[in-house]
């Protein structure tokens, strides 16, 4: 490695160089966040990482140097070099940098919770840090999928430069030297960045697997901290927790709950029951109150969120599922309903099932809703359709049925629906195959698109489509249906089943694996469990009534949306 000095670029100051190093882990490390520090206090947060992101000659070499192409003996050797030091700390320059970086190895250790890191696994921390905030906060995925930016990344293959196959294999392999959750936190920004280009990869991957394992050793040293009576130790481990658990949430929602139903049963193939389990525990140690949570109710509606779903897919093709306790919401369905209130979802329609989440006949006679039945369910199917009309405005991926295609792979601007202007298609073929469609034909659904997007105002529905808070959704979706239901002609809620079911059917595919068995889960599951829930005021585990589904069931789910289309279109 050797220290370069750049007038423009601060993490300049120390390129990685694989051979021929002669400066330690420590030392880089301290020269990279004396240059990060500098340039943040120069200027504002955003404007520092924009003009980062100027500099691509040295983030393509930083790309090429952490996911260079490796077998984990390699990436042990070069860590292992890495925190051999001969470095000439007689040199002032030098010294410092050393000090510097003693300083933020103990800093991010701390944040951790852990006494001391290597000074090499400190240093790539510190490094995926820095891609992260510099791909979080400031990169249009749009402009980058179609390759318009002048900024890094300026395209997808930036991100792939040894390949998709080979970034995913090297996201695996640093799961298991980086401590936590935090790489998955750059997987899931790469996914989503690289589109279908990096997921199919990704989805076949152990990498979700590996994630579930993080998890549980998150939970392992939360469990270990509540066991001791520091206050201090506690409040640090619960930002530690907050953000760990945060990191695993979002790649579940923003990667796993994405893709259609058979490539989830790909991901979670022979973890299905450890993946529930890992969400009992978290819900149980975020519900604890021994460990200082600013946002206690939001984290354990979204982990009991996450878990309850999850069961209910397993239980469509695992039959049959031993019986298992675990925290109480993931098995209340009410519960439930009232997380999903918190966070977005993937859109199930919930009317599509009857008592214990049991799929109704396919013969269940379809009647205008009754004003009770309306009043009940308009505000839930509501926010659940204007969730996915907003995110089918950002979705970079052809609306057809059967078609994969998406703009990363292309390059090129899909053409949207002239009507709706909703809907789009990477060609004329996908569009006029769309629009005579067996089931959810886009010739009816247009109109009913186009009507609510009218209804609502493009302005409105469209105007700001970014993430937001929790209450920034809830008084959005109230101006969304304002507008919807009350006047003359309004949008009813038989159209917005058709929407929703509409944007279920992509998602829920005609087949799923038949296993006959499910793998047992966690060795010591239920003995970690007994312990979190003995304490007092703790919620004691519940088991899931009755299995939810079966794969009968689920064939009879495209039956009745198929029988949704023929009568809601």
């Amino acid at each position: 490695m050797a220290l370069v000095l750049s007038n423009s670029n601060p993490l300049c100051d120390f390129v990685a160089n694989a051979k021929g190093s002669h400066v330690c882990a420590r030392c880089a490390l301290g020269a990279l966040g004396k240059g990060i520090d500098q340039g943040l206090a120069a200027q504002d947060s955003k404007v520092f990482w924009c003009k980062m992101a100027e500099d691509l000659d040295f983030w393509n070499s930083q790309m090429r140097y952490m996911f260079s192409v490796r077998t984990e003996e390699q990436l042990k050797h070069l860590l292992d070099d890495l925190n051999r030091c001969s470095c000439r700390l007689r040199d002032r320059s030098m010294l410092e940098y050393h000090r510097l970086g003693r300083r933020e190895e103990e800093q991010i250790a701390s944040k951790y919770g852990m006494d001391t890191l290597p000074s090499s696994t400190v240093y790539f921390i510190f490094m995926f840090s820095c891609l992260g905030s510099l791909l979080g906060g400031n990169t249009n995925f749009k402009s980058v999928a179609k390759r318009t930016t002048r900024r890094w990344p300026t395209c997808p293959e930036d991100l792939i430069p040894f390949g998709p196959k080979n970034l995913v294999d090297s996201l695996v392999l640093w799961s298991k030297f980086i401590p936590e959750l935090d790489i998955f936190s750059i997987a899931t920004i790469l996914i989503e960045l690289c589109g279908s280009l990096l997921a199919p990869h990704a989805i076949k991957s152990p990498l979700t697997h590996h994630a579930i394992d993080a998890a549980y050793k998150l939970f392992d040293r939360t469990l270990s901290t509540l066991r001791l009576r520091s206050d201090n130790k506690r409040k640090k481990m619960g930002d530690v927790f907050s953000f760990q658990s945060g990191v695993f949430r979002e790649y579940f929602k923003s990667f796993y709950e994405a893709q259609t139903v058979d490539k989830q049963a790909v991901m979670l193939d022979g973890y299905e029951l450890k993946a529930v389990q890992i969400f009992s525990l978290l819900a149980y140690a975020a519900d604890d109150p021994r460990l200082p949570l600013t946002n206690r109710e939001g984290i354990v509606a979204e982990l009991a969120s996450q878990g309850y779903r999850i069961y209910r897919f397993i239980g469509l093709y695992n039959d049959p599922i031993p019986p298992v306790l675990f925290h109480p919401l993931i098995c209340d369905e009410d519960a439930a309903a009232y997380a999903r209130s918190f966070f977005r979802e993937s859109p199930l329609p919930l009317s599509f099932f009857g008592t214990e989440g049991r799929l109704p006949s396919v013969h269940t006679e379809v009647t205008k809703p009754n004003a009770e039945y309306e009043a009940t369910m308009y505000g839930p199917q509501a926010r659940r359709a204007i969730d996915y009309l907003c995110l089918k405005r950002l979705k970079l991926e052809c609306s057809a049925r059967d078609c994969p295609n998406s703009i990363h792979q292309t390059g090129r601007t899909f053409q949207r629906c002239a009507g709706c202007s909703i809907a789009s298609y990477c060609s004329k073929t996908c569009q006029a195959n769309d629009w005579h469609g067996e089931v959810f034909p886009h010739k009816k659904m247009c109109t009913i698109l186009r009507k609510a997007r009218d209804k609502a105002g493009v302005e409105l529905l469209f105007g700001n489509i970014s993430p937001l808070t929790h209450e920034g959704m809830h008084d959005f979706v109230a101006l969304v249906i304002d507008k919807w239901f009350p006047e003359p002609g309004h949008i009813s809620l038989i159209e917005i089943e058709a929407i929703v079911a509409w944007a279920s059917y992509k998602r829920y595919t005609p087949t799923l694996p038949d296993k006959r068995e499910c793998e047992p889960g966690f060795p010591d599951y239920e003995k970690k469990l007994a312990e979190m829930s003995v304490r007092d005021g703790a919620a004691k585990p519940k088991s899931f009534p009755s299995k939810l589904q079966s794969t009968h069931e689920y064939q009879n789910l495209h039956e009745n949306l198929a029988y949704v289309a023929e009568h809601f279109c």
